[in-house]
């Protein structure tokens, strides 16, 4: 299996430095406080095969302050059949398997615990660069499991269980934190803001149904719940 990654949206160059402004920004007006209770999320969402036995087929990241994770199966790569061959129709034909590829960057990779690893290392980043542990946000129980089951997979504890036993100096529960946000798409306001950045994100060749796409929709949506502002890239 094999993943591609994309790191940042950054201006004017791809630096992973958090010193270096992104391109996403929030609308004028908000409320510093605001920002203060938002500025450690960051949104995840998943692509998977189907929705009665969830395999992991992409994964994508996107912090309040824009910075992006993206992970994806080779689907030329043989040791992904097994997982394709339990895809459903819906992520055949509509929308998810269509838009693979599509993020520019991506190198590859032998294994699903090697995407935990790199997942795994960009928390540790993004932990670093907070001074706390990352919270990250999901509207969809199945995308944490997904995210819970690949780490583990990597031999690093899981987040969710304050009783895992594992040994780790760099334990997840010390990186990252899950916080569920579901239902922020309900509102039309943010589905209205979701809707803009779909909108925005075409530019990139990037639909909904893809898991980075999706997780800057959840982003923005969240944004205008929470602060009635509207994100741009």
């Amino acid at each position: 299996m094999a993943w591609g990654v994309v790191n940042t949206l950054e201006a004017p160059n791809h630096l992973a430095s958090s010193a270096v402004r992104p391109r996403v920004w929030i609308a004028s007006g908000t409320n510093p406080q605001e920002v203060s209770q938002l500025n450690h999320l960051v949104f995840l969402d998943t692509a998977f095969t189907d929705v009665a036995q969830p395999k992991l087929l992409s994964l994508g990241f996107v912090t309040f302050d824009g910075y992006e994770h993206y992970v994806e199966l080779d689907l030329d790569d043989p040791a992904s059949a097994a997982t394709l061959r339990n895809a459903s129709d819906f992520a055949r034909h509509c929308g998810v398997l269509a838009q693979w590829d599509f993020v520019p960057g991506s190198t590859g990779t032998a294994c699903l615990p090697e995407m935990g690893q790199r997942a795994a290392d960009w928390l540790q980043g993004q932990a670093t660069r907070f001074g706390q542990p990352a919270q990250i946000a999901f509207d969809d129980v199945v995308d944490i499991e997904l995210l819970v089951s690949l780490l583990r997979d990597t031999d690093q504890p899981d987040p969710t269980d304050p009783t895992d036993p594992t040994d780790s100096t760099d334990s997840m529960r010390e990186l990252a934190r899950p916080v569920s946000v579901g239902g922020r798409l309900e509102h039309f306001d943010s589905r209205f803001c979701a809707d803009a950045v779909y909108e925005q994100l075409r530019k990139r060749g990037l639909e909904a149904h893809h898991a980075l796409a999706d997780a800057h929709a959840l982003h923005a949506a969240s944004i205008a719940v929470n602060t009635g502002k509207r994100v741009r890239l």
